[in-house]
């Protein structure tokens, strides 16, 4: 079943959405000198979202899909095939724009009505809406308990900084539904140059990392897992800190001057300050003081302790 998708088909493009969800029929005609839209010509009806790269090749794409092999036995790719066999154009239309995508599911049941009602056979599976298959496992309303933990995803993405791989992964899902989920939730897709999110929270890593936390820690804090030392220890270099290692940490002068350590420290004095006097990791500072079973300071307890000692001076 080789594919039989003609690259130099004229490609007739849909009307530009105006609206953040639309539906649209496709339909055929019998000339490029005939290409006026004809009712009694629809042959499906579907939903689409605006995106700029997607909204204008909708019926370009359905072409694709009915010579490819993932939906060959389709009922609407027969259709396809079988009208450019017999020499008609396929060309698309939208019928009707929409501001959320439960309204547009509306429009699109409605649509589908009216024309059934006029007899007007339709290559649709299934009857249009939320609870419809759709075009198959890419459709975002093919698994209704997807569709209820949108908001989850959204926040996993945004909050938890999680990759859309590793949303689909936990939910096994396909990289298309997700997108598309997403999508619908108005979320800004982070740029493609970021290749991991944790470089959006570096700030936060840098601190936690002065405030003593190790890379291990921060390893297993972000990753649940100790095999990324390598990327934390890369985004702390960038940012200019002496990330020192394993064998320099057990070399380092502050471990022999341990109460001297202690003692900046009760004093009120920072573990970046202590670090940076003897040229160490935080990490280091923090080790002699959890050996020594010194309570250690929260992040905002030591700022509020640099602030008054630089109000002090």
């Amino acid at each position: 079943m080789s594919s039989k998708y003609k690259k130099q088909r004229k490609v007739y493009k849909l009307d530009r959405a105006t609206t953040p969800f639309f539906v649209y029929c496709l339909y055929y005609t019998d000339s490029k000198e005939n290409i006026e839209y004809n009712e009694q010509n629809v042959f499906y009806i579907g939903k689409g979202i605006w995106r700029e790269f997607d909204c204008n090749r909708r019926e370009n794409r359905h072409i694709e899909e009915a010579y490819g092999k993932k939906q060959w036995d389709y009922h609407k790719s027969r259709k396809i095939r079988q009208l450019e066999t017999d020499g008609y154009l396929i060309l698309s239309k939208i019928l009707e724009g929409t501001e959320t995508e439960d309204k547009a599911y509306g429009a699109e049941i409605k649509w589908y009505n009216y024309f059934l009602n006029k007899g007007i056979p339709l290559t649709n599976m299934v009857a249009c809406g939320p609870n419809a298959v759709g075009s198959g496992n890419g459709h975002p309303s093919y698994d209704s308990n997807i569709r209820l933990q949108s908001k989850e995803i959204k926040r996993l993405y945004e909050e938890e900084l999680w990759t859309i791989q590793r949303i689909c992964r936990f939910y096994k899902k396909s990289n298309g539904l997700i997108k598309k989920i997403l999508a619908h939730e108005g979320v800004e897709f982070r740029q493609k140059n970021i290749r991991s999110p944790l470089w959006l929270k570096k700030n936060e890593i840098v601190d936690l990392y002065n405030s003593g936390m190790s890379l291990n820690e921060l390893s297993h804090k972000y990753c649940n897992n100790n095999s990324h030392v390598a990327f934390f220890a890369k985004m702390l270099r960038s940012e200019g800190i002496n990330v020192l290692s394993a064998g320099q940490r057990r070399r380092a002068t502050a471990w022999k001057e341990i109460d001297v350590v202690v003692a900046l420290y009760e004093k009120g004095y920072s573990m970046k300050y202590i670090s940076d006097k003897y040229g160490c990791d935080s990490s280091v500072i923090s080790e002699i003081l959890s050996q020594n079973k010194v309570k250690k300071r929260s992040i905002s307890h030591q700022n509020n302790l640099n602030k008054q000692r630089i109000y002090e001076t």
